[in-house]
């Protein structure tokens, strides 16, 4: 019943393909119905579907599927960047068993639908998306550098916390119909993104203990005035990624599929 009752309101919010002619009378009478409905109970559709798909998101990242693999823990043995891959004479950089975790403990602290255009069915999603912290940690590091007819060297330990990195923006969405299902398609987003410190802890830098403190502050700070100073920029380039990569991926994601969440 759950799942009939889903499909019959999310006709209401995209034009359908044709369908079957046995099945026209009562898609058209289900149209007649949603035309009448309130907004306020669509837009509270809209935001249980989303948050339906944040759900199924966060279950996705912890457990993986046949075609998604786990992204919490992220794990990579081994990165190799060699001096072709830098570019630079005589430098390598080489980092074991990488892992980065904690990233789908993500909290949503504000979300807020509205409409968009009614015309059109499109629905306009204000959120402010927050990790409390983010662990990345490595076995070890080693890395040569030639910068600036200098040596930069290194060769310990290195781990870094992130500290309430956030995303925050919004999101244009529609809905599509087809035989197959019902899709959300992405019309346009506006994604930033920050954080509230950046705290690496790095060891044997320049084999010296208080070169490696010299440079764990300098990355704290100059990762974070980076982000200020390039905000829009990064903004820019992030939007365009999550409206291509977004509509790629959401293309052929039936929301029949979130009903476990919804």
């Amino acid at each position: 019943m759950r799942r009939e009752l889903i499909f019959l309101v999310l006709l209401g919010f995209a034009s359908s393909l044709p369908l079957a002619s046995d099945q026209n009378d009562s898609v058209s009478l289900i149209k007649e119905s949603l035309q009448n409905a309130e907004v306020g109970s669509r837009i509270g559709l809209v935001e249980s579907i989303v948050l339906a798909l944040l759900e199924g998101l966060r279950n996705l990242m912890i457990n993986g599927s046949e075609n998604f693999p786990v992204l919490d823990p992220i794990f990579v043995e081994n990165i190799n960047l060699n001096e072709s891959t830098l570019n630079m004479p005589n430098s390598h950089i080489t980092i074991d068993d990488l892992t980065i975790s904690d990233i789908s403990t993500f909290e949503m602290e504000e979300i807020k639908f509205s409409m968009a255009s009614l015309l059109l069915q499109r629905y306009k999603l204000d959120f402010n998306l927050v990790i409390p912290v983010v662990n990345v940690n490595t076995s070890s590091y080693d890395l040569s550098l030639r910068v600036f007819g200098g040596d930069v060297y290194g060769k310990g330990d290195m781990k870094l916390q992130i500290i309430k990195p956030r995303v925050h923006g919004y999101f244009v969405i529609g809905f599509r119909t087809s035989e197959g299902g019902i899709f959300i398609v992405l019309h346009e987003c506006k994604i930033k993104i920050g954080l509230d410190s950046f705290e690496p802890v790095i060891t044997g830098m320049f084999n010296n203990q208080a070169s490696s403190d010299f440079v764990s502050a300098f990355l704290k700070n100059l990762v974070k005035e980076m982000l200020e100073f390039f905000e829009e920029e990064i903004s820019y380039i992030l939007s365009v990624v999550v409206l291509i990569v977004g509509n790629l991926v959401l293309y052929e994601f039936d929301l029949a599929s979130l009903l476990p969440f919804i």
